[in-house]
């Protein structure tokens, strides 16, 4: 079969498992997809609504499994193959709803970036789930006291979502390490070592919970380390790389302006030293 032909199956495959999962065949699905997944690997060139469709079924099985991680990487894939347009509004808002739950109830999504900066997130402030949104934000800010406030605000919408409520304790920690992984990139490149108790004081975060936390946040590689229990201090050696939103592009901008100040003044301080003596 030609490449096309190829696709052409391939979609109407990604269909009947999309039915096997409506008739409750999970297991027929799972191989669909798992398929699917192969064979796309030998159609690179295909149309992209090929890509769309199996990593939308991927989504769909995800969320009938519940298997939060699964779905939003799952979901983030479809929604780089599909156009937004070409969806009705009914099925932007479930797919913006969805992969913003799945965000911050999966254990192992840290970064929020890439989902803040896509479009889908217009469609949750144009149809009253802004909130959601802003609690995303928090997320990616390490802001406790917004995201208690959000909780507070929107007290009934949330209630809506019992996931969200159900979850509540798994949500509080993971915003705990992104509070302290925001405040160590804050702290710029030359402060390596920082001591726990200012850690502490910073995310108010007691500090008999910061090690676990810290352990935690080694365990999902979002930073590299050591604590230093004789010290009290930890000595920060990576973070890791994540997609940054406008505003934290131009907190970026701030910084490598302050870098090159330093450096300039530190040239000029060289050129000093090495200017001959009369």
């Amino acid at each position: 079969l030609g490449a096309k032909a190829q696709g052409a199956c391939l979609l109407l495959r990604m269909h009947q498992g999309h039915l096997c999962l409506l008739g409750g065949d999970v297991e027929t699905c799972r191989e669909t997809v798992n398929a699917g997944v192969k064979e796309l690997e030998a159609l690179p060139g295909a149309n992209p609504s090929i890509f769309a469709s199996v990593h939308w079924l991927s989504s769909q099985l995800h969320k009938h499994l519940q298997a939060y991680t699964g779905f939003f990487r799952s979901a983030l894939l479809y929604l780089s193959y599909v156009s937004l347009d070409s969806l009705e509004p009914s099925t932007k808002l479930s797919v913006a709803v969805d992969i913003s739950l799945a965000a911050l109830l999966s254990e192992d999504v840290y970064g929020f970036g890439e989902l803040l900066m896509h479009p889908i997130m217009q469609v949750l402030q144009e149809q009253g789930y802004g909130w959601l949104k802003e609690l995303l934000q928090s997320f990616c800010d390490g802001s406790v006291s917004a995201f208690r406030n959000i909780l507070s605000t929107y007290k009934s919408e949330v209630a809506l979502q019992p996931a969200l409520t159900a979850q509540l304790p798994l949500m509080e920690n993971k915003l705990a390490i992104m509070s302290i992984v925001r405040h160590i990139v804050g702290q710029g490149a030359g402060a390596r070592c920082i001591a726990l108790g200012d850690l502490s004081a910073a995310t108010s975060i007691p500090e008999e919970a910061l090690h676990d936390l810290l352990i935690k946040a080694f365990s999902m590689a979002l930073i590299r380390g050591k604590i230093d229990q004789v010290d009290n201090t930890l000595q920060v050696e990576w973070i890791k790389p994540r997609v940054l939103t406008f505003e934290e592009v131009a907190e970026v901008q701030g910084k490598l302006g302050t870098w090159m100040a330093k450096a300039d003044s530190c040239l000029q301080s060289m050129n000093q030293l090495m200017e001959p003596v009369a």
